[in-house]
């Protein structure tokens, strides 16, 4: 099996950074009339200071089997993808065309509701899910809604 570092590809090129960093940045909360306290001051003083693509070949292959198990039962009229409110992308056009720029090697699939999502986590936790992919069942019990995998299409909620 390969080590972690060896699944790891930095990215180098301005659009990847740009647009990862749009991602985070416009996906911030702001404080607002209605919720003048509800600025994220902690990924709002955060810093990018690299970006990494993840090739996982064994865990891509995993993803694509269940990805087209998915297709098939949706298809079937057996699955109901729901929708994810607010989405990553509809709050902020900014964001919109960053997500489309990630999306250009590999499209999301529509067919089963496929959207950007982030997930925070350390750094030790980051090299599990990239070497053996998320699992519910090694998750912290101390998460807000218990034992879980979450993601959010708000930065200051994947943190």
């Amino acid at each position: 099996q390969a080590h972690p570092s060896q699944v790891y590809v930095r990215e180098y090129s301005d659009e990847a950074w740009g647009a990862v960093g749009r991602l985070v940045s416009e996906s911030i909360h702001r404080a607002s009339a209605e919720h003048p306290h509800s600025e994220c001051e902690c990924m709002s003083k955060g810093r990018i200071l690299s970006v990494h693509r993840v090739e996982n070949f064994s865990l891509w292959q995993r993803y694509l089997q269940h990805r087209r198990q998915m297709e098939l039962l949706q298809a079937q009229g057996s699955a109901k993808c729901e929708d994810i409110s607010p989405l990553l992308g509809t709050t902020s056009p900014t964001i919109k065309d960053s997500a489309v720029q990630l999306d250009v090697t590999f499209p999301l699939s529509d067919a089963v509701n496929e959207k950007w999502l982030l997930h925070g986590t350390t750094w030790d936790s980051a090299e599990q899910i990239v070497m053996h992919g998320f699992d519910h069942r090694v998750s912290k019990s101390r998460s807000m809604y218990g034992l879980g995998t979450y993601f959010a299409s708000e930065a200051c909620k994947s943190h």
